[in-house]
């Protein structure tokens, strides 16, 4: 059989148009981890932060692959990163220990993994901070894992908000690693001053997996792996 490729994510949004694209079925599972499969394929989405990343790693590795791809939507820290732009990070730091990680892709930009979802003050914080060019809050974790299990590490990576954009508090939201939709969609309901701006990133968000979907699709496992 042909190596297969981990793919590991947080939310099921981040995923679908790469389930799709590939033809992956889905596999039974403990909850909350999701699991699909195809022949080159093996991905899960188990939530957000690092206990949920650390889940959907360990679904993933039960299934046998030869490299682990941290996959899924990153904030971006400085302008030149637009919205659905494709990136391919090179450098992983943990803010919470300061742990560093290198993936396939060295020369790649510097993607910080932070604790909690950053605001629009945050994120000047930390790019000023870290040096730091995009944030997420799993892609270290996942790293960290690849590293225990001597696996690859690939990070490919699609930008949903940009360096500017003003959001609501998302982290108020997230609960034990589940992101509450229902009860962040009231929130915004009364809240006209953020409907276009929650309406451009869910726009964008869609654009940003639909796109990193296309790229992992083509991902040369030989070459990364190597």
């Amino acid at each position: 059989m042909t190596p297969r490729i981990g793919v590991v994510a947080a939310m099921p949004g981040e995923i679908a148009p790469l389930v799709k694209r590939v033809g992956a079925r889905p596999v039974r599972h403990r909850a909350p981890v999701r699991v699909f499969e195809s022949d080159e394929f093996v991905i899960a989405c188990a939530g957000i932060g690092k206990v949920r990343a650390i889940l959907a790693c360990e679904a993933v590795a039960e299934h046998g692959v030869r490299i682990l791809v941290s996959a899924g939507w990153v904030g971006a820290l400085r302008p030149e990163f637009r919205a659905a732009q494709v990136v391919a990070p090179g450098r992983i730091l943990d803010e919470a220990t300061g742990e560093r990680f290198l993936s396939t892709q060295a020369d790649g930009p510097l993607l910080l993994t932070a604790a909690t979802v950053l605001g629009k003050v945050e994120k000047a914080r930390a790019a000023e901070n870290f040096h730091a060019d995009l944030v997420d809050m799993e892609a270290a974790h996942v790293a960290r894992f690849a590293r225990g299990k001597n696996l690859p590490f690939a990070c490919i990576r699609s930008v949903s908000d940009a360096a500017d954009d003003d959001l609501p508090d998302m982290q108020r939201f997230i609960r034990n690693g589940d992101f509450h939709i229902a009860a962040f969609i009231r929130y915004v309901a009364i809240r006209p001053q953020w409907w276009g701006a929650v309406t451009r990133m869910a726009k964008q968000s869609s654009a940003a997996a639909q796109a990193m979907a296309d790229e992992i699709a083509r991902f040369d496992l030989t070459r990364s792996a190597s």
